[in-house]
């Protein structure tokens, strides 16, 4: 392990100032104690720690499971810690963790959760999260949506999403259709418009069968699902709401959704 006494020091730079806005790379911060449990027992590569002696001591047996040399290990008293990451902790212990390939559309496993333009990072740490909590074991993301390692992401998630299969598709509209063809019901969460009254395939959450596979499509909470997509779901399914209010948090009503496909 190396101790560090500097905040300026190069080795910790990926932990410096975490406050200032991500750049794109192969790489993620996993910043809180329970997070960094859930990547180190993940099979995603950890290339350092950095935390407070005593949260080294503490998770010690799983660092060296984990195989990390002890030249990527690095603690700091609070202070020099603090002043590199830029503000004060509860949890004095951080990682960097490698992202992952990527990986082949065929390798996702039915039921999935689709994002549609979600591009608040604490929103797709929640879906994340939420969809862990259900079961689900893969998430499409379209371009338009944020990195589910974004830090904020990771965060939220709570490291949920380190076992989750995540694909970034180019063209969201294109690979629903590949879906379809395939006989998979496409299911969109949305509120219905008025001549949707009417329309057989929509319906209230509560009276839906959902099927044993499926894709549950998501959009953004000021704009819901972009309408060439919302065209192609088989299906239109939105939680009745009391008179005056119109939309729930996205990963709230997720979780709505994915606990009436349990019953």
């Amino acid at each position: 392990m190396i101790q560090i006494q500097d905040p300026s020091d190069p080795r910790i730079s990926p932990y410096s100032l975490l406050k200032s806005k991500e750049e794109v790379s192969d790489f993620f911060i996993a910043d809180n104690e329970k997070t960094v449990i859930r990547l180190l027992e993940s099979d995603l590569e950890v290339i350092s720690i950095f935390a407070l002696e005593r949260y080294i001591q503490k998770h010690i047996s799983l660092l060296q499971s984990k195989k990390i040399s002890s030249d990527n290990i690095y603690y700091a008293e609070k202070s020099v810690f603090e002043k590199t990451i830029g503000f004060s902790v509860h949890q004095g212990i951080m990682a960097v963790g490698k992202k992952p390939l990527p990986i082949l559309k065929e390798n996702l496993e039915l039921p999935i959760v689709v994002c549609n333009s979600i591009a608040d990072a604490e929103n797709f740490g929640s879906i994340i999260r939420t969809s862990a909590a259900f079961g689900i074991k893969s998430i499409i993301y379209d371009v338009q949506s944020c990195s589910p390692y974004l830090r904020r992401s990771v965060r939220v998630s709570m490291g949920n999403g380190f076992r989750i299969r995540f694909f970034q598709s180019t063209s969201l509209y294109d690979l629903m259709n590949e879906y379809r063809k395939q006989n998979i019901p496409i299911i969109g969460l949305a509120l219905p418009n008025i001549r949707d009254n009417k329309d057989p395939s929509v319906s209230e959450i509560h009276r839906f069968s959902f099927p044993a596979k499926y894709m549950l499509v998501l959009g953004n909470e000021a704009d819901g699902i972009n309408a060439e997509i919302k065209n192609i779901c088989d299906h239109l399914v939105y939680i009745p709401m009391s008179e005056g209010i119109d939309s729930l948090n996205v990963s709230h009503s997720l979780a709505v959704a994915l606990a009436f496909s349990r019953l």
